[in-house]
């Protein structure tokens, strides 16, 4: 949902001039329709984009990173490293970089439009969660977003419902790359400990390194949230969390408004394999049974708006 209140500390209008490749300069305006969400660092905006020279207009999501929220080294390399990243991402199911650009107050991204998420439509339903067939499908798309990030290197490390975007079809775009990180090389790894505790990785909680598994490990908690309604790890406190994490301690719900078939709890069992070379890899993934679509299955209709 779009908040249509704007803070009225920020303005409303931000003014952009571009020399291109080319040498020919464009000057676009971006006017605020109304607030889609904010964290402690950035909001993003709905914002109508005009070009003053051709007076074309086109929808966006403007995120607006405070430069005045930005105290340290270690988190302006982040966001130079989230437009990095995203510049060199061109995929289907991956959230693309429509331009960035920055003023003395802010750094700005501006994205396609997308006004529904994973999370927002688990919430809005009653159990918080989704049929087999509709979570079957949104999951593939995002194993193709995870065999195309992970093959040019890019480990996301924040997957979770919330950043994964929709559209009425259930047509997914993996987005929100600010805690994204680009290997050297395949066998590379991370130590550094990001990312939203109920969907680290186990290896990631015990501060070991880490690399691909980490995301895949996420994914195993996308797929438990969406059957189930919660996340398998989940506690009242973070340090709870991050035990249960450790010793891998979760189970299936036997409730009965919860269908969920052997297959699915064996494929969540893999995904969350404490150890991490044994858990699937996203080109594993792509070929794996699970996902099989089966013909006559009808995905549950939504009602949300992508542009």
């Amino acid at each position: 949902m779009c908040d249509p209140k704007l803070d009225d500390k920020s303005p409303i209008y931000i003014e952009t001039v571009k020399k291109g490749s080319d040498g020919i300069y464009s000057h676009h305006v971006y006017k605020k329709k109304g607030l889609l969400g904010e964290g402690a660092f950035a909001k993003v905006y709905k914002v109508v984009c005009a070009n003053v020279a051709t007076k074309e207009k086109q929808t966006y999501a403007l995120k607006e990173i405070s430069k005045s929220k930005i105290t340290s080294n270690i988190r302006l390399q982040r966001i130079r490293r989230e437009i990095k990243i995203q510049k060199k991402l061109h995929h289907r199911h991956v959230l693309s970089l429509v331009d960035s650009f920055s003023n003395e107050l802010n750094h700005y991204l501006v994205l396609p439009l997308c006004t529904a998420s994973l999370g927002t439509v688990l919430r809005s339903r009653p159990h918080k969660s989704l049929c087999e067939i509709s979570m079957k499908k949104i999951m593939f798309q995002i194993v193709l977003a995870l065999r195309f990030l992970h093959h040019n290197l890019v480990l996301h490390r924040d997957l979770k419902p919330d950043n994964i975007l929709l559209d009425n079809n259930y047509s997914v775009k993996v987005a929100d790359f600010g805690l994204s990180t680009i290997l050297s090389h395949k066998n590379d790894t991370r130590s550094s400990q990001v990312g939203t505790a109920n969907y680290m990785s186990r290896e990631l909680v015990r501060k070991e390194k880490y690399s691909f598994p980490t995301d895949i490990w996420s994914l195993g908690c996308i797929i438990y949230s969406s059957l189930y309604g919660q996340t398998p790890f989940q506690s009242s406190d973070k340090q709870t969390t991050y035990k249960r994490i450790e010793e891998v301690d979760y189970d299936f719900p036997l409730d009965h408004k919860f269908m969920v078939s052997k297959d699915a709890r064996k494929m969540i069992s893999a995904l969350l394999h404490p150890i991490p070379e044994k858990r699937p890899t996203s080109y594993e993934l792509c070929s794996h049974a699970f996902f099989r679509y089966h013909e006559g299955e009808r995905v549950q209709k939504m009602t949300c708006k992508c542009e």
